[in-house]
């Protein structure tokens, strides 16, 4: 027996659109200002991104448009908001077209960089080193991850910013 689909509201388009535990989305029954009456229907996705791709709708409310991504949109339906320091909706196998629920949770770029290494699904090369170019280590607690998830070592960080300082922090006078 096929499993069960569950279907909840697109937070912040709830009598709109629903996505389902399956990564699916639909439409929702309406009335258009026409009297006209639309019925609802399984919406088509398309893919967007390079080189990494995502499926993705045009959501429409009140007029307006707007692009959703169907991972981030089935999170947030079935896992709530995204938490402090979680932002990107990640997936667990790997694999950014399935987009079940049980297959998405919220990561912080650190955990976002990792999952990608793991997967082996690096949009920069230099992801899968354990170690900067200058030798120091890619732990926790030296490494930085920017929002686009590229890492930086926050050992160079801190000697480019005494370099900086250094040379131009000082010469500044204060009168």
């Amino acid at each position: 027996m096929g499993e069960q689909e569950e279907w909840r509201g697109v937070v912040g388009y709830e009598d709109r659109y629903e996505v389902s535990s399956l990564g699916r989305v639909r439409s929702m029954p309406t009335t258009l200002p026409d009297g006209r009456n639309w019925q609802g229907k399984i919406r088509k996705l398309t893919l967007c991104g390079e080189p990494v791709r995502y499926l993705r709708l045009t959501l429409h409310k009140d007029g307006s448009r707007k692009l959703g991504l169907v991972h981030r949109l089935v999170c947030e339906a079935f896992h709530g908001p995204s938490p402090e320091g979680k932002p990107w909706a990640l997936h667990r196998d790997g694999n950014n077209l399935n987009n079940r629920a049980d297959n998405l949770y919220w990561g912080s770029p650190l955990e976002n960089a990792k999952d990608r290494d793991r997967h082996g699904r690096t949009s920069n090369g230099r992801l899968s080193w354990t170690h900067c170019k200058h030798g120091h280590e890619f732990t926790e607690e030296n490494t930085y991850v920017k929002p686009s998830g590229i890492r930086q070592c926050r050992t160079c960080k801190r000697i480019n910013y005494k370099k900086f300082y250094d040379k131009w922090g000082k010469s500044k006078s204060h009168g």
